[in-house]
């Protein structure tokens, strides 16, 4: 395969990984790949799972190295959770391009072991490498402020409902910044705007089916 060329030349001596496999720091080898500790560990036992043979990264591996990179994690995994039970769980990935992280190009993994309580909240995992990503965010609506419980006859809006939607009542008015908002509690599926002098008046149908 050919290497990309977008990535540095560091094969040979300038290699990292190369020297480290040269100078037998591996801490385990199986067929083509070998494992070693991450020079900066994340957690305790933050292993890195990299080919002995020199290829900028993981989508340079051959089938070999990935079916060896497979079946050494695997093990690896393993002899973690013995050693140490207080492993929950792993993350596991690679960076591929400088863009995405990648300093050492020499193609490997990392396998990061993560016990709870390591970090405050750890929801969202691998979403982390883009800052402020890793958890689960829902757009952050205004603070509403009640104003009354039920628009009344002759409240902005009222002679253009149904009967139908005056018979359920709306549970709550508040206002939204400058709008009032008319939340339903009906099942319907309709969402009915209307404007009046004043606010525009907006009426959200609630479905609960």
């Amino acid at each position: 395969m050919q290497e990309a060329k977008e990535y540095p030349d560091n094969s040979g001596s300038s290699c990292l990984f190369c020297r480290w496999i040269r100078e037998g720091k591996a801490v385990e080898t199986l067929g083509t790949v070998a494992a070693f500790n991450d020079g900066y560990p994340v957690t305790d036992g933050h292993l890195l799972i990299a080919p002995l043979r020199h290829t900028a990264d993981w989508l340079f591996l051959t089938n070999p190295e990935i079916r060896d990179s497979e079946t050494l994690i695997r093990s690896l995994v393993n002899k973690i959770r013995q050693r140490d039970p207080l492993v929950t769980g792993f993350n596991l990935g690679t960076n591929i391009g400088a863009s995405a992280g990648q300093t050492v190009f020499h193609a490997h993994i990392h396998l990061i072991p993560r016990r709870d309580g390591d970090t405050e909240n750890p929801k969202g995992g691998i979403r982390g490498v883009i800052d402020g990503k890793r958890g689960y965010h829902p757009i952050k609506q205004p603070v509403n402020t009640p104003i009354r419980s039920k628009p009344t006859p002759g409240h902005a809006g009222w002679d253009s409902l149904t009967s139908e939607e005056r018979f359920t009542m709306p549970k709550d008015v508040t206002k939204v910044r400058d709008q009032e908002v008319v939340l339903w509690d009906n099942t319907a599926t309709r969402l009915s705007r209307f404007w009046q002098s004043g606010p525009l008046v907006l009426v959200f149908l609630r479905h609960y089916g």
